[in-house]
């Protein structure tokens, strides 16, 4: 094994082994970057590769950046993104370019017609074009890019667990799949199956808010359903918890899942080792109130996460909170 090899595998290996004897006493450290006012809920967020500049999108249909390393921490409107009133999934296409799913809004399903799948340049000059429309669908939510093909994003329908694939070169719309095990349940719960999806080496991974499961599904490199579903966490019932979206990060030799549950907390998830972990928060925190998206730093030293508000109270605005990643 080459010498840099041996040190990289032995500096992992002690990292791991000073995480696990200190973990139980170590907490994060949080510090919230803004919060706004009433009537705005944080849907999803995004790391600009270009200038780790924060991508956020609204429930309300607008799009804001932050710079979490400046002493200004003031989220900028980039602006209202036209034809609709909500915005829902985000993934990065390249440095300062990103797709963007919205619609418009009522209560958990979208006005038949109204949903769009937007690419914004956040460049100079910005650009901001519609790239496909899907008018027969009233969900669409978590985004991810196909690696294997960079033209190609799957979007998750939360109402009939589907997965659509997206060619934003031309704007075609298709299912790659659909499965029972992306679909809602009547649990009088949320009414939203698939919600967060991400791709890592060549499986889909999901959380499914009303069934309460964080799995992965194996694809084909164009996006098609490969195998059989695996399910990796379940919440209990008992707790009304609920997850959304969630990022997936390589620390050492293992990789892990980092899920945003209602219920004011982030849960930890091994993708070899499914053990789940209560990472952030609890069901009394206020650092986090009902958070709905993350993503990690360039650096990947913090994690940034996004909160609904609404959920919490009438009178509260959506959290923008910088978290340590331990």
């Amino acid at each position: 094994m080459p010498r840099l090899s041996i040190v990289i595998v032995l500096f992992c290996a002690a990292a791991s082994a000073f995480t696990s004897l200190v973990h139980q006493r170590l907490v994060p450290e949080a510090r919230q970057l803004y919060k706004f006012d009433a009537n705005t809920t944080l849907e999803n967020i995004a790391v600009n590769s270009l200038d780790g500049k924060l991508v956020i999108t609204s429930f309300e249909g607008r799009l804001y950046t932050l710079d979490p390393y400046s002493n200004d921490t003031e989220p900028f409107l980039v602006g209202q993104l036209p034809g609709v009133d909500a915005l829902f999934g985000i993934v990065e296409l390249a440095p300062n370019t990103f797709a963007i799913a919205g619609g418009n809004l009522t209560e958990f399903r979208l006005e038949p017609g109204s949903a769009k799948i937007f690419k914004v340049s956040l460049g100079s000059p910005k650009a901001i074009d519609v790239i496909a429309s899907i008018p027969d669908s009233t969900s669409i939510n978590g985004m991810a890019l196909l690696p294997w093909n960079p033209d190609i994003v799957l979007a998750a329908n939360s109402e009939n667990g589907s997965i659509y694939r997206i060619d934003i070169r031309t704007g075609h719309v298709g299912i790659a799949f659909s499965d029972s095990i992306l679909a809602p349940v009547d649990t009088g719960n949320v009414p939203l199956g698939v919600n967060g999806i991400k791709i890592w080496n060549s499986d889909l991974y999901f959380t499914n808010s009303a069934q309460g499961l964080f799995g992965r599904i194996p694809i084909t490199r164009d996006g098609g359903k490969a195998g059989n579903a695996t399910i990796l966490s379940t919440l209990p019932s008992s707790t009304g918890d609920t997850y959304d979206d969630f990022a997936i990060i390589s620390q050492c030799e293992r990789v892990y899942a980092y899920i945003a549950t209602h219920g004011n907390s982030i849960r930890k998830v091994g993708l070899d080792d499914p053990i789940e972990t209560i990472y952030f928060g609890d069901g009394n925190s206020t650092t986090v109130e009902q958070p709905s998206s993350l993503a990690f730093s360039r650096d990947r030293k913090m994690m940034y996460v996004v909160t609904n508000g609404f959920l919490t109270g009438p009178d509260q605005g959506g959290q923008i909170v910088e978290i340590s990643a331990i």
